[in-house]
């Protein structure tokens, strides 16, 4: 097993898009968190918890950015061909997918430390530049943190088991586009209120403790009440997803 994990990490290193994509990541919060919410700013805050909000906002908008890392690992195996390779080095085959599961993991739980820290600190450096009055600023609690890490995490599985699944690097990241984007919009207009079950929408409801979809203006269910919920997507998906993984790679 410790060799399958240096050969996922090793692969993770050395994929270009891994950087890229993290790069992408730190220019998109220096922009956003630093330049647009933090030195452009000319009223005072008046918000005790405008920071906080920086760190919820930032990692909402980069878990995609974090995810699409994840997709990348298991769909390049598939279109280079490597998978046979990666299978046959692994006398139980099951463990190719928890290597890459914990290498995921890690990586998306350190981006998101990185990231929740970096979004209010840069749009705090934003407001002494430009010498904005603020309040004094609140805390983030130990429970919006530990959120905060579920949400990026149980996103990142979400994404990964959509490359297990569809297995082409194209139709998995038009899937992780297409799923909160389109299908779970179109699919609340049919729910209505039943909408904040949905994947995605209980995802939102884990950070905001509200539905992102406008059809369904409160959620039914606590933070840790959807987190529940969506692990249980995650347990079903999962062991449907390593049934295929077994069967379909069974060559």
């Amino acid at each position: 097993m410790i060799h399958l994990l240096r050969s996922e990490i090793r692969k993770l290193l050395t994929i270009r898009s891994t950087y890229g994509l993290i790069l992408a990541c730190l220019a998109i919060t220096v922009f956003f968190a630093f330049y647009i919410m933090g030195y452009r700013t000319t009223a005072p805050v008046t918000d005790p918890g405008a920071l906080v909000r920086q760190m919820t906002d930032a990692i909402q908008f980069l878990v995609l950015f974090f995810a699409i890392i994840g997709v990348l690992l298991m769909t390049h195996e598939y279109r280079f061909g490597t998978i046979m390779y990666t299978l046959t080095s692994s006398p139980r085959r099951w463990q190719v997918l928890v290597a890459k599961i914990v290498t995921v993991t890690v990586l998306v739980l350190l981006l998101t430390a990185v990231f929740a820290a970096l979004a209010p600190l840069l749009t705090y450096a934003g407001w002494l530049l430009k010498g904005v009055n603020f309040v004094p600023q609140d805390l983030p609690s130990l429970d919006l943190v530990a959120r905060v890490l579920f949400y990026s995490w149980a996103y990142a599985m979400f994404a990964l088991l959509i490359a297990v699944l569809v297995r082409n690097q194209n139709g998995a990241i038009a899937v992780l586009f297409l799923l909160p984007l389109t299908i779970e919009i179109l699919l609340g207009l049919l729910l209505r209120e039943r909408a904040a079950y949905l994947p995605f929408t209980l995802l939102q409801s884990v950070v905001q403790n509200q539905p992102a979809s406008m059809l369904a203006p409160s959620s039914p269910l606590s933070p840790w009440q959807a987190a529940g919920v969506f692990t249980i997507y995650l347990i079903v998906g999962w062991l449907i997803g390593l049934l295929l993984f077994l069967k379909r790679d069974a060559a």
